[in-house]
């Protein structure tokens, strides 16, 4: 017991000993020195980082999503910004078919051939509802996941239906109009009867009962699109009405189809391609007659994946990926299990009336009792994207 005392005393005193105490804050002084100097590097391996993501071609694009997506408050750090590119920038990758048909669009068939080979059997997939719980795990993880409504962007596809013409439609409409569904609608002016056979033949332009109910549905504050000009295909193998065109020979028929629907009183501000398909040429050739251009699965080969909505060349591009791109009753299901994207801003869904007569709209009216409320118009999106 007496040698335990001595020892503590002797350990008490050596720990006052000047020369023990003048060691001692010569270590401390080398982990301040060293602290600081850790701290400058990662700052300025920050400043680098955010210098290097400002000089991208698209920063626009990433801070304008950014700021949509993540903070629409403005008030985060640069430093976050960097964090936010770093995790989401998959989404800002351009795909390689989309560089080799930007190269080689001046040979029409070379662009035919490759796009029939390797955009018909692409297996790349986007998974929308993750990419919204990636956003939603984003904003927990640095305390932005500010209490804000999620709003429902709805487009609908194919009219008239070039099958069944608009047989159905006006049913389809009224259960909108009963839950107070805000909705876009794709318009065909000159559409054909036979979508996947090239042709060039000019197919008819709307019938009279058509003009008659898309005014119908303007009264009814409808939202109208372009969903192309006949929805017929170039090529056999590979459908679409416009990957392959030059861009001026593809933008002069986009204007002479929104001038016919101007005529009849129709005013068109979103573009909805055909078959769901459009190069980066198309995109750039008609991105300023449009506010905003869609999309879906099968651009991901040539766009790529996005956020949905994205800042794309300065100009909203709003793609609906699977589950929100299906029939009613998948879409039904997914947004009954919604909890862990509940907070996401927007989430755009894709419906084609045609596919919802064999069940009488009942699905459609579950996903519509869903969403009932919810619903943002496309024009409201775009004033504030």
């Amino acid at each position: 017991m007496m040698t335990l005392y001595v020892d503590m005393r002797m350990n008490c005193k050596r720990s006052h000993d000047p020369k023990s105490g003048s060691h001692l804050s010569k270590v401390w002084n080398i982990i301040q020195i060293v602290a600081a100097f850790s701290w400058a590097v990662v700052k300025k391996a920050g400043r680098n980082r955010k210098r290097d993501i400002e000089s991208l071609d698209n920063y626009h694009d990433i801070k304008r999503d950014f700021l949509f997506h993540i903070d629409p408050s403005g008030r985060s750090t640069d430093e976050l910004l960097v964090n936010y590119y770093d995790m989401f920038k998959d989404l800002y990758r351009d795909p390689i078919n989309q560089l080799v048909s930007r190269t080689l669009n001046d040979f029409p068939t070379i662009v035919y051939l490759w796009n029939a080979g390797m955009l018909k059997f692409s297996n790349e997939r986007a998974d929308q509802f993750d990419i919204l719980k990636r956003v939603i795990s984003f904003k927990n993880e640095f305390g932005l996941n500010i209490d804000m409504p999620t709003k429902f962007l709805l487009r609908i596809d194919d009219f008239p239906r070039f099958d069944i013409g608009i047989n159905g439609l006006m049913d389809f409409h009224d259960i909108c109009k009963e839950f107070g569904i805000d909705y876009l609608i794709g318009v065909t002016p000159f559409i054909t009867d036979e979508p996947f056979m090239p042709s060039k033949k000019m197919p008819d332009s709307l019938k009279d009962d058509e003009i008659d109910l898309l005014l119908s549905m303007k009264r009814d504050s409808v939202e109208f699109g372009l969903h192309g000009i006949t929805h017929r295909t170039l090529y056999k193998r590979y459908h679409t009405e416009s990957v392959g065109l030059k861009g001026a020979e593809f933008k002069g028929s986009i204007l002479f189809a929104k001038e016919y629907l101007r005529g009849i009183g129709i005013q068109v501000d979103t573009y909805i391609p055909p078959f769901n398909t459009l190069d980066m040429n198309n995109y750039l050739s008609i991105k300023d007659l449009f506010k905003g251009i869609t999309g879906g699965p099968e651009a991901i080969p040539t766009i790529g994946i996005r956020h949905s909505p994205t800042s794309l060349k300065g100009k909203p591009y709003i793609p609906v990926y699977h589950p929100f791109y299906d029939k009613c009753s998948c879409i039904a299901e997914i947004l009954d299990h919604i909890g862990p994207i509940a907070g996401a801003r927007i989430i755009p869904l894709a419906v084609h009336w045609s596919w919802e007569i064999g069940s009488k709209f009942s699905h459609f009216r579950k996903v519509c009792d869903i969403i009932a409320g919810k619903t943002i118009k496309w024009n409201e999106l775009y004033s504030i994207y």
